[in-house]
């Protein structure tokens, strides 16, 4: 029982965990990415529209990535041409919500809940050796494909931020533009890069919602990319805390669904659990950091 209850705390981490990865980049950069939210809706909808209509869920991955990386280099382009970072986000976030509701009837013939039986199953992938072992092989095994790549992209986010020219140019870019710019780094390429990366890791986060499920449903990120946004304020330069408080996140995430079918409990109330833990947290973030500078 304990053991099943962490596969699912894991598996519903892992959209808000790659959305926090991608965000991660931008903000080491200098820049909040604000439209981690509409980047994952938009991503949502486009791998399900495309592994309905292709069968392949490759393809709607990798248009996903395409699709929200365009919407990276919108804004970036605003960002370079001095626009606020935080509306232009905004921005992203609205017409990503505008643009898969006008696009849901029109596309999928559904203004509400589409679902369809043409997208391929996601099966649970059991890893030979560690599916044996008593305990370990029950938490790492039996997942699917977008728990390992989330395991994956972790790792080589940490590599790439800390062990690579890139991952120093990306950090120098957000710790002094000016000093990164005397030091020859081309900072606005930096960031760029920066904000491809958010795109690519939002458009993964996107497909991991919507595919599992087989379906997509009006605004069905429910503020993961807002919370993906606290996620990288609190783990700041630290990979491992920003993983770890998408975990806390996804925790209590996981309880409000959990608890809407066991419990008499009115679901309105339940389903603020996640947006409660994600204030209370700030607020403790925000009393450490003040109790710190004394």
């Amino acid at each position: 029982m304990t053991l099943r209850f962490i596969h699912s705390v894991i598996s519903s981490s892992v959209p808000i965990i790659l959305a926090a990865l991608g965000g991660t980049f931008t903000n080491l950069a200098g820049k909040l990415n604000i439209a981690l939210e509409g980047m994952m809706l938009i991503a949502s909808f486009a791998a399900i529209y495309v592994a309905h209509r292709s069968g392949s869920l490759l393809l709607s991955v990798l248009i996903s990535i395409a699709v929200c990386c365009i919407f990276a280099l919108l804004l970036e382009l605003s960002c370079r041409l001095k626009a606020n970072v935080f509306l232009a986000g905004l921005a992203i976030n609205l017409l990503a919500t505008g643009l898969t509701s006008f696009l849901m009837p029109v596309l999928l013939g559904s203004k509400g809940t589409f679902v369809s039986q043409h997208v391929p199953t996601l099966r649970k992938i059991n890893l030979p050796l560690v599916e044996n072992l008593p305990l370990l092989g029950e938490l790492l095994s039996g997942y699917d494909i977008f728990v390992y790549l989330t395991f994956l992209l972790t790792f080589l986010s940490h590599l790439l931020i800390y062990k690579t020219p890139l991952g120093y140019q990306i950090r120098a870019a957000g710790q002094d533009s000016k000093v990164a710019r005397d030091l020859g780094i081309d900072v606005d390429r930096v960031r760029a890069v920066a904000f491809l990366l958010s795109g690519v890791f939002a458009a993964i986060a996107g497909a991991a919602l919507s595919l599992p499920m087989k379906a997509f449903v009006s605004g069905m990120t429910n503020n993961r990319g807002w919370i993906a946004l606290v996620a990288v304020i609190l783990g700041g330069k630290k990979i491992a805390v920003v993983v770890l408080s998408c975990l806390v996140f996804g925790l209590f995430s996981f309880l409000s669904d959990y608890l809407q079918l066991v419990s008499k409990i009115p679901s309105e109330l339940l389903m603020t659990i996640p947006y409660i833990s994600t204030v209370v947290t700030m607020i403790l973030y925000a009393y450490l950091r003040k109790y710190k500078a004394r």
